[in-house]
């Protein structure tokens, strides 16, 4: 994202996107702030849906979220003025009969889906936010993490699906650099994303892999634009884990990441899993945020990032063409590519 006053070809695309504001959880009685690409945001649950508004009243510039919900209402903390579900001021305490003006805050389009709100910056978004399948699968059960790491979001969507860092950054809990692995990967794009399929690898090396996987027939790493980072595992009975990240720009390089774990359902309970399973996830997590953050903080040092890629790094060229364009690229066949890892 640009930080300078002209937006970036990146800024355009994702200004028109649908990112996750919160989990629906989070949403009680009281405004719940969030910033999304730069913007404050307060969002509330009215009697009848939620509403996203801008976070700032615009008599006295006092934040929206920190005041009260008020039927359909959210109250501004300072002198009592109400915003409804449009945005519209519809109440101002102190003066009788006083003079009628056409006051409002901006309101943004919100949804509430898979247990997240989604929240578009452009009013006039007409398009959805991105469905997965597990989520309303009854055979999977799922739980929800939030984190958030200092990072672009090209850097922050790349670390989840690159593989060849995982003997590193993660060794011993994903791949041991000592334990090489032969396999093959098939990079291609679908209308919605792009992903890599993983062939002929078997069970990983690491720990997490050993303990919790049946024997691996194939798993994928897939962008899902506009914001979802996607990892699927699969045995011969099909779909066993998906690891869904959902990530939301707060700044050009602050994101919060919303996380959704699905596990196929067995007769172990989800709250067992959960309780197995977020250790060592946790780990991995962050030991990822760590590195992303040595990567932006060298970045800062020499004041400008260079890159060089090379045929491992299988979905960064996606990426970084999706938030150019706002479309994915064409590819007129599979890629194939061979990996020892």
């Amino acid at each position: 994202m640009s930080t300078s006053n002209q937006p970036s070809p990146e800024d355009r695309t994702l200004h028109r996107q649908w990112f996750v504001a919160c989990l629906a959880g989070e949403l009680r009685s009281r405004p719940f702030s969030r910033t999304v690409l730069g913007t404050p945001i307060v969002l509330f649950r009215g009697q009848g849906k939620i509403v996203a508004l801008l976070d700032r009243c615009p008599h006295r510039n006092v934040p929206l979220s920190a005041g009260k919900v008020i039927g359909d209402c959210v109250q501004c903390p300072y002198h009592g003025w109400q915003f409804d579900s449009t945005g519209a001021c519809v109440h101002r305490p102190g003066v009788i009969d006083a003079a009628p003006q056409p006051i409002a805050v901006t309101e943004f389009p919100v949804v509430e889906q898979g247990g997240q709100v989604w929240i578009n910056l452009d009013p006039g978004a007409t398009h959805s936010p991105p469905s997965r399948p597990w989520h309303a699968d009854p055979a999977f059960g799922h739980f929800h993490w939030i984190d958030s790491v200092e990072a672009t979001f090209a850097d922050a969507i790349e670390n989840l699906l690159d593989g060849t860092h995982t003997p590193f950054v993660h060794s011993g809990l994903v791949r041991s650099a000592s334990q090489q692995q032969r396999f093959s990967a098939i990079v291609r794009v679908k209308p919605d994303y792009v992903e890599a399929e993983y062939l002929n690898e078997g069970k990983q090396s690491g720990w997490i892999s050993q303990l919790f996987e049946r024997d691996r027939a194939a798993s994928y790493g897939r962008f899902v634009p506009p914001c979802v980072a996607e990892l699927e595992y699969t045995s011969q009975r099909g779909t066993e884990f998906v690891l869904n990240a959902h990530f939301t720009p707060e700044s050009p390089t602050r994101l919060r990441v919303y996380s959704t774990v699905s596990l196929r359902k067995t007769l172990v309970p989800m709250f067992l899993k959960r309780l197995l399973v977020t250790p060592l996830f946790r780990r991995v997590l962050n030991q990822d945020r760590h590195i992303l953050e040595q990567q932006q903080a060298n970045i800062h040092r020499f004041g400008q990032a260079e890159y060089t890629s090379w045929d491992a790094d299988l979905l960064r060229g996606f990426i970084d063409h999706w938030l150019r364009t706002g479309i994915l690229p064409v590819m007129d066949e599979e890629r194939r590519v061979e990996f020892e890892l």
